[in-house]
């Protein structure tokens, strides 16, 4: 009859639909364990930063990673209200991040790796804590302590600044001055000692480099060795990595710009033979250094383009001296240097290396350490005096009285 169910049709459809349950079932089970196992492997894929920032700051929060040749965008949130925050990495191996809100003033740098899990809290005077890893704990530590001393030199300039007025005034900037200079001695010895405990850090890279006040902490050429250390032992630990290898490759140039400045000093060095170049005077024509041999001579280093050149010009012009002087000029413009011999009128003899500073003789002469600089041979072309300050030259001159 139609529109009436048979039994064995009825039997068919609940046959069917208990299959398809068990069916749905199944699959709702595999795209569980899919779900999972793809959850899994994000979380030792990615790396996460999560913190929280003082109430009532808002806006957008940034991550940033940092590579030797550029800062790229990774990802950005915005802050809720309560102040927290969350941004996600993918890190292909170990590398620098910089955390960042709308005030790009206040900068964060991180070490993150594929599966970190950071936390981070900050107040509203710049200071943060931050778990998750050891090497971005070990760049908290050195961010507070320089946002610690750098409040108490700002808090220190403002009492000097305020004292002008008063009659102590000197003392009282002396007294600064000895404070800030021992404050500097002892935060360098500080972030030597984080670099030392942890040279296999990327984070030395960086803490190695920094500057504090204006000045470098560590010049590489008066910290060779530091520079060395740190390269050999993120060498061994992290092979291959970019910020290593850029950092190898700079401490082997510091290296060799080092010793080449070494030979030139060596090479200039009193008792040593004075270096000879023949160059062209105003008018041309070719005049060697080793033609004043026979006779004491001054050989007088500087430009035209330089102030303190120029005032070293008439320091020599007041000596007053019966020693010929040779001036040898790093002037790529013939004309002004021309013009400056003109109006400087000293009756020297003047010869200029047309190329400047790229020339044969200022890398023979080293003329990109110092200008200007004084050298003193005598009679037989050896040197007596060799120095950036006219007062060696002076006193060895007073000496041959």
């Amino acid at each position: 009859m139609e529109g009436i169910i048979k039994n064995k049709d009825l039997e068919s459809l609940t046959l069917l639909h208990n299959q398809s349950r068990v069916y749905y079932f199944f699959m709702m089970l595999m795209m569980v364990v899919i779900f999972n196992g793809c959850r899994q492997q994000n979380s030792t894929e990615v790396a996460v930063v999560s913190g929280k920032l003082p109430a009532g700051i808002r806006g957008e929060i940034r991550l940033s990673e940092l590579t030797p040749e550029k800062v790229t965008g990774v990802d950005s949130a915005s802050i809720a209200a309560d102040g927290t925050f969350r941004l996600v990495a993918h890190p292909a191996a170990t590398g620098l991040y910089i955390l960042h809100n709308d005030d790009e003033n206040e900068k964060m740098v991180l070490l993150l790796d594929k599966g970190d899990s950071l936390s981070f809290a900050a107040n509203r005077n710049g200071f943060y804590k931050i778990s998750g890893n050891d090497d971005s704990r070990l760049l908290m530590q050195y961010a507070n302590a320089s946002r610690q001393l750098r409040l108490t030199l700002d808090s220190l300039g403002s009492i000097v600044l305020a004292s002008r007025s008063q009659e102590d005034f000197v003392s009282i900037k002396t007294a600064a001055d000895r404070f800030v200079d021992s404050s500097l001695v002892a935060h360098r010895k500080f972030v030597r000692q984080l670099i030392l405990r942890h040279p296999s850090s990327l984070a030395s890279l960086l803490l190695v480099n920094t500057y504090f006040a204006g000045s470098q902490l560590f010049p590489v050429d008066s910290f060779p060795e530091l520079y060395r250390l740190i390269a050999d032992s993120t060498g061994a630990r992290y092979p291959g990595n970019a910020h290593v290898t850029h950092h190898k490759s700079r401490v082997e140039r510091a290296m060799q710009q080092r010793e080449q400045e070494q030979q030139l000093a060596d090479r200039l060095l009193p008792g040593r033979k004075l270096p000879t170049v023949t160059l062209p005077d105003e008018n041309g024509n070719p005049i060697a250094v080793s033609s004043f041999w026979g006779q004491p001579v001054i050989l007088f280093l500087w430009a035209s383009w330089s102030p303190e050149s120029r005032a070293a010009i008439q320091q020599l012009k007041a000596l007053n001296t019966t020693i010929p002087i040779l001036a040898l000029s790093f002037d790529s413009d013939t004309k002004i240097w021309k013009a400056a011999v003109k109006i400087e009128n000293t009756g020297w003899t003047h010869v200029n290396e047309p190329e400047g500073m790229s020339g044969a003789a200022a890398k023979l002469f080293g003329a990109s350490r110092h200008l200007p600089y004084f050298i003193l041979a005598d009679s037989s072309g050896t040197i007596m005096t060799s120095a950036a300050q006219f007062r060696e030259l002076a006193d060895t001159l007073a000496k041959m009285k």
